[in-house]
């Protein structure tokens, strides 16, 4: 009985922990809500697929799109989130309240949904239109938010049967943020109420527009539990609270399974569709620098696969490595966590705090730039000095393990 009990009980947690590994937060904001009028997608990507890169493909319709994939995804044949040369990006997040009680199986179908639509869809009604004529079951448990290049912005709360649309434009805010529970699923199951609730509580307080900046360091990186009404990162530099330098990260936005974060900025009505960019985190957004990607250009070397042959040449390598720091105890409660020294200090010179301050001296910078050539330009350069902050963090690592 003892022996039946316990492998119950250890199939329940191990089914927990892998809902968890891919517990995403994320949001749709209309141009009504940004500071540029631009419509934006954001996504915290949690999983268990902890190497992301960029990767970068041509449409049959001819058109260049990119995206996020898991490394071990060489072809790139699923993406978690990206954008395409006319204006249309997309992105999810997995809901774990419907399609209770369906004998069909569930097969996560998202990322090879989210390649599909990059290569078909221009607007909101052509996604609409796939859905639709999807094979039923479709094999999804998600939430798709959408944009594209005619200032269309929504969130589809899909399952295997049917598909829900709620209008940012016309949302309360002009946003809609979804964490891993549906609304249109069953009530109080699901996973990510905290989180949800502290993005939707720090975006309330945000006094003016939804910037890119907003996002990455107020939301990405935020370091507040809803439930708490605790910012574990004001605590830690005013109060000296945390003596031991650790924080419990169940119910932050980032944790340690946060692979990715990617803010797809899209473009207003007239402008041209082939300027949407998708701003990515490529690893943990807490040590990872913020880079702008385009679907007409080729993905810097930095963000993509990396080599046999050049170990240690993407960010995605550094930040991996960098990552046993950020949560450095080697006990079954490594991912829950975190060792705040790593990256803020009363001093300024936590990792993360070096890296806002480049991404403050540089992005706005290449945000405004007006041609191709000098976005490219500017990008590298940005890129340089981001490769040699996270290899000078690498090389003075040190053991703060604790138990």
């Amino acid at each position: 009985m003892k022996k039946s009990l316990i492998l119950v009980l250890s199939a329940a947690l191990l089914a927990s922990l892998s809902a968890l590994s891919f517990a995403c937060t994320t949001a749709v904001f209309s141009g009504k809500s940004t500071l540029t009028g631009r419509p934006m997608l954001w996504k915290v990507r949690d999983t268990d697929y902890y190497h992301n890169y960029v990767s970068r493909h041509q449409s049959p319709k001819g058109w260049w799109y990119i995206g996020i994939s898991n490394v071990e995804d060489k072809e790139g044949e699923q993406i978690w989130s990206g954008h395409n040369e006319r204006g249309f990006g997309i992105m999810n997040s997995a809901s774990f309240n419907v399609n209770k009680g369906d004998p069909a199986s569930i097969a996560d179908r998202e990322g090879y949904v989210m390649r599909r639509a990059l290569e078909e869809c221009e607007t909101l009604e052509d996604f609409e239109k796939l859905l639709d004529a999807m094979v039923k079951p479709m094999d999804l448990a998600t939430h798709f938010g959408v944009i594209d290049a005619k200032g269309g912005a929504a969130i589809y709360e899909v399952n295997n049967y049917t598909w829900t649309k709620e209008d940012a434009n016309t949302a309360p805010g002009g946003y809609i943020v979804r964490s891993n529970y549906s609304e249109t699923g069953e009530k109080d199951r699901g996973l990510g109420y905290v989180r949800a609730c502290a993005a939707r509580e720090l975006l309330a307080v945000l006094d003016g527009p939804v910037t890119i900046g907003y996002i990455t360091n107020s939301l990405s990186r935020s370091l507040y539990n809803a439930q708490l009404g605790i910012d574990y990162g004001t605590e830690y530099l005013k109060r000296n609270s945390f003596a031991k330098g650790f924080i419990l990260t169940d119910d932050l936005m980032a944790r340690y399974d946060s692979a990715s974060v990617t803010i797809t900025e899209g473009v207003s009505p007239g402008e041209d569709p082939a300027d949407a960019t998708s701003w990515i985190q490529v690893a943990q957004p807490y040590i990872c620098p913020l880079v702008p990607v385009w679907a007409w250009a080729e993905v810097p070397a930095e963000l993509a696969l990396p080599r046999e042959d050049a170990p240690g040449a993407t960010l995605a390598e550094l930040v991996l490595e960098i990552k046993e720091e950020l949560f450095p105890l080697h006990t079954v409660e490594q991912t829950r966590y975190l060792y705040l020294p790593v990256i803020i200090s009363k001093e300024g010179t936590g990792l993360m705090q070096r890296i806002q301050a480049l991404e403050q001296e540089t992005l706005p910078t290449i945000h405004d730039a007006r041609s191709r050539e000098q976005r490219k330009a500017l990008t590298s350069a940005y890129i340089e000095r981001c490769m040699v902050l996270l290899r000078s963090a690498a090389g003075t690592k040190g053991s703060t393990a604790t138990h």
